[in-house]
């Protein structure tokens, strides 16, 4: 088989696929991007996910409750109070263009189906964790689900081509060093694709270090293949260490306060009262992290919910609020079933480690910075350290909607970069090699390992310099010894290792960047 049928066509080794503009990832701001793109006449538009598109993101799992600027809010202030929960690390033109345009996206999402639940007419609002202006609106009937398979809906409306289950192994890059599309592989039958594109956006999730049952499939690939392909980044001292029950998964760290539920420890004090004298339980997510981290190491533990307090119309309003459709309502019916009722009885919360908030450094309308024809929309784009309660759904709406937008006005005036098949074939090779090891060390072994040099409560959350050095090195030494015995016995294992490599990369450039800023801000104390 000659040159041209091995990049143009389909092939015992790989099958190409030929788009204007290619989209890497199926959730919020993927799905926004494509929509966007596909918009502007004779546009073609490939997303491609590695899970069902739409339906196995974090988006397809979120509660639901999202961040509005009503009509009658004032903008000025709720961009201050935003930018005083991340401690003024913020972009505060892009906090104000998410909030600017908020209510028409929602409007949007209502126009595609989704009801936002009201009461006496009236949108119902609660105040968003650790701010004292911004609200959200009540989650979406259907949570997250609805919202994402609306989006769905439109996208294939549009004729968006979708690509199911293809994990992206590497971005490619033309001659001259711009972006030329991507690498992937197939899930399901170890068949490689490749696709060739005038513009990529990426929108894939934020980073993590398997550490938490919520973002465990959350590697942040996409933004270390960007980082390896020039593209700058910025954040990677922060992250987000969620809040969640040991056992079994809820969201409501943030909602339950707003109905009376209070931090309590092992010794049933109410412990907020001593590190946020103002805000007690309603502070933001990075200082209750910090004070159960305190807590913990005073020997406090366990911690959680002192939900035996509530009164019955506390109850009912989480119910209604948070249980009345979706996934948390399987859940609480599950566990009621087998006996747990969390809203009677106090159960076991945790600090765990969540995502990183390293992104691609980009301009306001996603542009990467470092390298060209990239865009980058939603958690893999360097925003804000701290999210808030129902503003992640706002922010991924609005990235990927701008960087759809952005691409869509200027795709049609750009050529197809040329791709070296000599580059597609060694990074090919380059991702096999763990199938010739033998002997060597698994994946999670070295996962395991990474665990235990980062996640102890003193080098991540309350941060300690020569801590931070010690964990340095520690991954450092995984990195060189480790990395290059990783064994994989199939396409599953493969993929993890993969993964992996770029776990320690986030894992360096974390405590680097720890190191270097000595001031206390969010995350960094």
């Amino acid at each position: 088989m000659n040159h041209q049928e091995i990049i143009y066509g389909s092939s015992k080794q790989w099958t190409t696929h030929v788009s204007d503009v290619l989209v890497i990832g199926g959730g919020f701001s993927g799905l926004w991007a494509a929509i966007k793109a596909s918009e502007a006449g004779g546009v073609s538009v490939n997303l491609v996910d590695k899970g069902y598109f739409g339906s196995t993101s974090h988006s397809f799992y979120a509660g639901g409750g999202m961040v509005v600027l009503m009509p009658e809010d004032n903008l000025d202030e709720w961009v201050e109070d935003i930018a005083r929960a991340n401690e003024n690390i913020a972009d505060k033109e892009a906090i104000r263009a998410v909030l600017k345009n908020s209510y028409q996206r929602m409007k949007d999402y209502e126009a595609m189906g989704v009801c936002f639940p009201k009461v006496d007419g009236e949108y119902r609002r609660l105040r968003s964790r650790g701010v004292k202006k911004v609200k959200l609106l009540g989650s979406a009937d259907g949570g997250g689900k609805a919202m994402v398979v609306a989006l769905h809906k439109e996208a294939i409306r549009r004729g968006v081509s979708i690509n199911n289950r293809i994990f992206i192994i590497d971005l490619l890059l033309s001659p001259d060093g711009e972006i030329g599309g991507a690498i992937g592989v197939d899930i399901d039958d170890f068949q490689f694709h490749v696709f060739r594109a005038r513009v990529t956006i990426l929108a894939t999730n934020s980073g993590s270090f398997r550490g938490h049952h919520l973002a465990s499939d959350q590697q942040g690939t996409g933004v270390f293949v960007a980082f390896e392909a020039g593209a700058t980044l910025r954040n990677a001292e922060f992250h987000y260490i969620n809040i969640r029950p040991t056992r079994f998964e809820i969201e409501g760290s943030g909602i339950f306060p707003k109905f009376g539920a209070r931090w309590s420890n092992a010794d049933n004090e109410y412990f907020m009262d001593k590190y946020a004298p103002e805000e007690k339980d309603h502070a933001s997510n990075h200082r209750i992290v910090t004070a159960m981290a305190r807590e913990a190491l005073a020997g406090k533990a366990p911690m959680g919910f002192d939900t035996p307090s509530l009164s019955e119309e506390g109850r009912r309003g989480f119910r209604e609020t948070m249980m009345s459709h979706g996934w948390m309502k399987l859940i609480y019916n599950k566990l009621r079933h087998d006996g747990i009722d969390f809203l009677r009885e106090k159960i076991e919360w945790n600090a765990a480690y969540e995502t990183n908030r390293v992104g691609i450094h980009t301009d306001l309308s996603g542009k990467a910075h470092g390298v060209e024809r990239l865009y980058a929309a939603g958690m893999a784009r360097a925003f804000i350290p701290n999210m808030l309660t129902g503003f992640s759904i706002a922010y991924t709406t609005w990235s990927g909607y701008v960087a759809g937008e952005a691409v869509a006005g200027k795709v049609k005036e750009m050529d197809l970069p040329e791709i070296d098949l000599q580059q597609i074939l060694l990074k090919k090779e380059k991702f096999l090699q763990p199938l010739s090891r033998k002997g060597g060390t698994t994946p999670d072994d070295v996962v395991e390992k990474l665990q235990k040099a980062i996640f102890p409560a003193n080098v991540l959350i309350l941060v300690k310099e020569e801590k931070l050095q010690a964990a340095l090195q520690e991954v450092k030494k995984i990195s060189a010894e480790l990395v290059p015995q990783m064994t994989a016995p199939d396409l599953h294992e493969l993929i993890k290792a993969r993964e992996t490599e770029t776990m320690l990369v986030a894992a360096e450039l974390t405590l680097r960047a720890s190191m270097l800023r000595k001031e206390s801000r969010p995350a960094i104390f």
